[in-house]
């Protein structure tokens, strides 16, 4: 792939660090992870190929040009970087190994800014040869340098400008043994993720479809809702056979309530295959604590995860939706006290930080809460919650919240009341 040809679709943002494609039911979901698969590369890599281009300051403003030297791990040596005379002096423009890189040059490959400023976070960026005419320019990623420092037994190193750590680090390439190096690319350059032992098992993302195909041997079961991103894929199934339909005690407090299941994986090695049950009500979605989990240093059956999933997990999301079923008959004195209960229990200040756990609770729980009512009541309000922050807050924020509120059916829901009556 020499160029970035028609069927290319997501463009030059694709290898931003923040790049994310999400979206509702199947709909563009397998096109999206095809595309995200096609440009994933695990390349069985000798380390003492790498050549590392070391940045030496900072940029003073935008259209300047990288001053870099450039290290190759044959070349890496303390005599290089401290010489005893001037004839010892191997860093120079003489030996072509020191000077500037343009950041022009580097937008006319399609650089964006944001992926020249990860150069620049990082202290450096890396060249391998693909062929013999062919090099490939790699930015790392925030998280490659540990997988780095993993793979040749070294110690955590900061990112940053620091022509020692990289010195050091092409010194510990020399004799290293191979590993699998996994980045994406556009068919220019590419953005390097993670380093990986021999053994890591490659799949592709389109994997989820023999999830969901394994998923509906029990039922039908849809895709609600799907977010991708560099570092984890999540899809949440939901389970149609098994809705409550608009549970609650008045209008206000109704909500239907879907049961399902999320699956959240990593092509780059970043994450575990996870199944993990969960609540959908008006947008958002509780995600219980307990999972399946299988690592990529194994061979994932799909078949025998989703077998575990259904022997293990399953059940524990129909006790929730039976124990749903028969909250209305329990009676609580003030809905918003046992909420804050509830709160203070699951870690709702924590997840969702001092300042935003503050403003929710001025703007939701006012004095219509301070009401009796029915532990039913107060359970919809608690799933509705991640669906009123969703578009008001970093998805990082509502990923926590969903999963405190999760943590809401390990509570013994009957004591809270009857303290709180």
């Amino acid at each position: 792939m020499d160029g970035i040809g028609e069927k290319y679709k997501f463009g030059s943002e694709f290898l931003n660090e923040d790049f994310e494609i999400l979206g509702t039911g199947e709909d563009g979901m397998y096109g999206t992870l095809k595309e995200f698969s096609e440009h994933t590369v695990y390349r069985e890599v000798d380390p003492n190929r790498f050549v590392i281009f070391s940045l030496v300051r900072c940029r003073r403003h935008l259209d300047e040009p990288f001053a870099a030297i450039r290290i190759s791990p044959d070349d890496a040596d303390a005599r290089i970087l401290i010489p005893s005379s001037m004839e010892q002096v191997f860093f120079s423009k003489k030996n072509k190994n020191f000077g500037t890189v343009s950041t022009d040059a580097m937008r006319r490959m399609g650089m964006t800014e944001s992926q020249l400023e990860d150069i620049e976070k990082a202290g450096f960026f890396l060249q391998y040869p693909l062929t013999e005419k062919r090099t490939m320019t790699l930015i790392p990623s925030k998280a490659f340098l540990a997988t780095l420092c993993q793979r040749l037994g070294i110690g955590k190193l900061n990112a940053g400008i620091d022509v020692l750590r990289n010195a050091y680090l092409a010194s510990m390439m020399r004799d290293a043994e191979p590993f699998v190096l996994v980045y994406r690319d556009n068919g220019r350059y590419g953005k390097a993720f993670g380093c990986f032992s021999l053994k890591f098992e490659k799949k592709p993302q389109t994997v989820i479809f023999d999830f969901m195909k394994c998923l509906q041997e029990k039922g039908e079961v849809s895709v609600r809702e799907w977010r991708l991103n560099h570092f984890i894929t999540n899809v949440n199934f939901a389970f149609h056979d098994y809705i409550l339909p608009a549970i609650g005690e008045s209008e206000e407090s109704k909500a239907k309530i879907t049961p399902g299941v999320r699956l959240s994986l990593s092509d780059i090695g970043d994450s575990s295959y996870v199944l993990q049950n969960a609540l959908y009500a008006d947008g958002g979605a509780a995600f219980f604590s307990e999972t399946v989990k299988h690592s990529h240093k194994g061979t994932l059956n799909v078949e025998d995860m989703v077998s575990r999933y259904y022997n293990e997990e399953y059940p524990k999301l129909f006790r929730v939706m039976e124990q749903l079923d028969g909250l209305g008959d329990m009676k609580v004195k003030s809905q918003k006290k046992v909420i804050q209960k509830i709160m203070n229990k699951t870690g709702f200040r924590s997840n969702f930080g001092a300042v935003g756990a503050r403003r929710f609770k001025e703007s939701y729980l006012t004095e219509s809460k301070d009401v009796c009512g029915t532990m039913l009541e107060v359970a919809v309000f608690m799933l509705k919650i991640p669906g009123l922050i969703r578009n008001a807050y970093p998805v990082s924020t509502v990923e926590r919240v969903s999963q405190g509120i999760g943590k809401m059916f390990e509570l013994n829901l009957e004591a809270i009341a009857n303290e709180t009556y």
